[in-house]
């Protein structure tokens, strides 16, 4: 049995070409799709030529613009705006997410692509991403790698399969509506009912602990954090993952950096509980 766990992102999937961050999604994807970038500009209006919405997409994804919505229905109401939100949250986000990601996991060509030599392929992976480079490239055992989110392998029975969405539930919402102007514009029926679908785009990360067993970690000694940033919306899986360790005491974490701009994992690691002594001095890509 394996005591080591690499923590895998998105940044790993890049640092192997390919070509899966939220802009590529953008650019080689969405504005190629009428009827999906339809949506997105009556969801979010011009918030989609900002850079920086993408960066943050899964965030920005609760960030529904309300008067935009409204204005593009030519005023039929909340009726229209709640069904373009639940159509767009129940259904075609992960729909479209997941046809996009299964033509980039597609093109992965294991002859083109470098294989890193600090990878174990019989450690165990706990990945963030959808594709499946770690098993056709460094041919890790279906076991030992846990899309956490699912991945192309589970779009062969479920076209809806993958999990992608915000972290607001719908007081947060509310709350966020309340604090701009659409409070004014807008009633307040009109935005209950737009959030109410809104909220069934949220990635409910605490229900998908509660449903996983995650003690086949409880032995780890060895951490591997490779293209992973830490955000918000994730830090509860790493919780898990640090609570179900009986030698959590005595692991060591071994963290890959892009820039130096991602000390920040070094502090965010510190913060959910582990030693500073535990952590080892930075590897860089």
């Amino acid at each position: 049995m394996t005591d080591t766990l690499y923590i895998i992102g998105n940044g790993f999937d890049l640092n192997h070409g390919l070509q899966t961050s939220y802009h590529d999604f953008k650019k080689n994807y969405a504005e190629c799709k009428p009827a999906l970038w339809r949506v997105l500009e009556k969801l979010y209006g011009n918030k989609l030529d900002e850079y920086l919405w993408w960066s943050n997409f899964e965030e920005m994804l609760g960030k529904v613009d309300y008067e935009h919505l409204a204005d593009s229905l030519n005023g039929n109401g909340k009726t229209v705006g709640s069904f373009i939100s639940k159509d767009f949250f129940a259904h075609n986000l992960r729909f479209f997410f997941g046809d996009w990601i299964k033509g980039v996991d597609d093109s992965i060509n294991t002859s083109n692509i470098k294989k890193r030599n600090d990878i174990k392929s019989d450690a165990y992976f706990f990945s963030f991403n959808y594709t499946t480079l770690l098993e056709k490239v460094y041919h890790v055992e279906d076991n030992n790698v846990w899309h956490i989110h699912k991945s192309v392998k589970d779009l062969r029975s479920d076209e809806h399969a993958i999990i992608v969405g915000h972290d607001s539930n719908l007081a947060q919402l509310m709350r966020s509506a309340e604090n701009s102007s659409v409070r004014k514009e807008l009633s307040y029926s009109y935005i209950d009912a737009v959030n109410r679908e809104i909220e069934k785009g949220v990635k409910n990360v605490q229900s998908i602990i509660k449903q996983n067993d995650f003690s086949q970690y409880d032995s780890i000694k060895h951490y591997i954090i490779m293209g992973f940033s830490m955000n918000e919306i994730d830090i509860p899986y790493i919780k898990e993952i640090i609570r179900v360790n009986k030698y959590i005491a005595m692991a060591d974490w071994t963290i890959y950096y892009h820039s130096e701009n991602d000390a920040i994992l070094k502090e965010k690691l510190m913060a959910v509980g582990i030693s500073k002594m535990n952590i080892k001095e930075p590897m860089y890509w």
